[in-house]
């Protein structure tokens, strides 16, 4: 289970005069199943520009094999 979750202060910039701020506050939470394939020690997130980007990885056992040929004489 991966869970993600945030919160968002109310906290405005010092020396702005608002006249009115129409910004969300509060928390928010999200959970998700992954499964038994992802690596858990490999998950990585990053928040950049406004999007939270997660990466998971899939444990090397479980990660598609190269096609090989086998020779049948």
């Amino acid at each position: 289970m991966l869970m993600i979750s945030a919160e968002k202060p109310n906290n405005p910039v010092e020396g702005e005069a608002y006249t009115r701020c129409e910004f969300l506050t509060g928390s928010f939470e999200r959970s998700f199943v992954v499964g038994k394939v992802i690596d858990t020690n490999k998950i990585d997130a990053r928040y950049e520009n406004g999007i939270l980007t997660v990466s998971l990885s899939k444990r090397d056992e479980d990660k598609p094999q190269k096609p090989r040929s086998i020779k049948i004489d």
